[in-house]
């Protein structure tokens, strides 16, 4: 597991929307007031849109360490994925604090479709760990 460039915590989100309401979010650590949705989707069906979209995203952070070799943190996307399993909302931040990682991976997000989730629309929160390549232990 040593090797493996992030880990994958996936949850379902039920943010609390009241306090965000007519605030505008200046900042990147706190994801926008999104709908309410009660639909699910199952572990699965997640790691197989996100799983296969992880590669990409390290692409994103590889590209943003060339020209600060010490940017490492989290990059959290959150998103609401609509009944027909497209991605309805999608906001991205972290403590990585790259506004061009994160623009980056948005694309990436962008082009994400789910299964259609049971239920209706589902929220759904993934965080990705980044961290430079240990180059002895994975060389090139």
């Amino acid at each position: 597991m040593g090797r493996s460039f992030s880990r994958l915590v996936l949850a379902t989100l039920a943010w609390g929307c009241a306090a965000q309401q007519h605030e505008e979010t200046t900042t990147t650590d706190t994801p926008p007031c999104m709908r309410e949705c009660s639909g699910e989707l199952t572990r699965d069906q997640i790691l197989s849109v996100v799983g296969a979209a992880r590669s990409q995203t390290r692409e994103c952070y590889e590209r943003r360490l060339e020209e600060n070799d010490a940017l490492r943190g989290m990059v959290t996307v959150a998103v609401l994925v609509d009944h027909d399993g497209s991605v309805d909302q999608r906001w991205v931040g972290g403590s990585l604090r790259d506004p061009e990682a994160f623009a980056c991976v948005g694309r990436v997000v962008d082009g994400w479709r789910f299964a259609p989730p049971s239920g209706g629309c589902v929220q759904v929160n993934v965080p990705f760990a980044l961290w430079p390549r240990d180059r002895s232990a994975n060389p090139e």
